[in-house]
């Protein structure tokens, strides 16, 4: 007669803990992961956003195929740090 609770991805109770023990806003807060249905969808129901790595099941070849949109769509995670560095250098130019 008890109804159990679901922590495992994508429900947002596994992302919403996270969030806390970082101790950020959700609303500056991105899951990075290469699932559509786990990591972007339950990012999307924490109210995180959501980048899709492509070093897994998904790319941006099955986004438009499965109609789940992450923010961003990076090949691997050395192109997701080159693209933070540059958005970063970008920032403090000015």
């Amino acid at each position: 007669g008890v109804q159990a609770t679901v922590v495992g991805k994508p429900d947002p109770h596994l992302f919403r803990a996270a969030v806390a023990r970082l101790g950020r806003p959700a609303e500056q807060t991105a899951m990075i992961g290469d699932r559509l249905e786990t990591d972007v969808v339950g990012a999307r129901r924490a109210g995180l956003k959501a980048i899709l790595v492509e070093t897994g099941v998904d790319g941006a070849h099955t986004v438009a195929e499965k109609g789940i949109e992450p923010d961003a769509v990076f090949s691997d995670l050395r192109a997701l740090a080159a693209a933070w560095q540059e958005a970063i250098a970008r920032s403090e130019d000015g």
